[in-house]
């Protein structure tokens, strides 16, 4: 049932991120992205073009790791295996 709702999902026209699902998948294979060294900064700011925005500038001594890329191809094949793997049933 949930592939049949993620291929609906994912067939349609509009834009979609799959943010929180990177980010389970990425506990457990931080290979699947290539990160780089910097700061995270969210200016504070009242104009509408800033606010709510984040930056990043990249460093090499940054106090953060981020996901500049990621393996498509591979998480894709990952979800697809753990979406459609037999449920584990466990001894009661």
């Amino acid at each position: 049932r949930v592939c049949e709702m993620a291929d609906d999902w994912m067939s349609s026209p509009r834009d979609f991120c799959l943010n929180d699902t990177v980010a389970a998948a990425v506990l457990f294979r931080p290979e699947l992205c290539k990160y780089e060294q910097g700061t995270v900064s969210m200016p504070i700011s009242a104009d509408a073009n800033i606010a709510a925005t984040t930056r990043f500038a990249a460093s090499a001594k940054g106090p953060h790791r981020v996901a500049c890329a990621i393996h498509h191809q591979t998480l894709e094949e990952d979800l697809i295996s753990t979406l459609t793997a037999s449920p584990l049933r466990m001894a009661i």
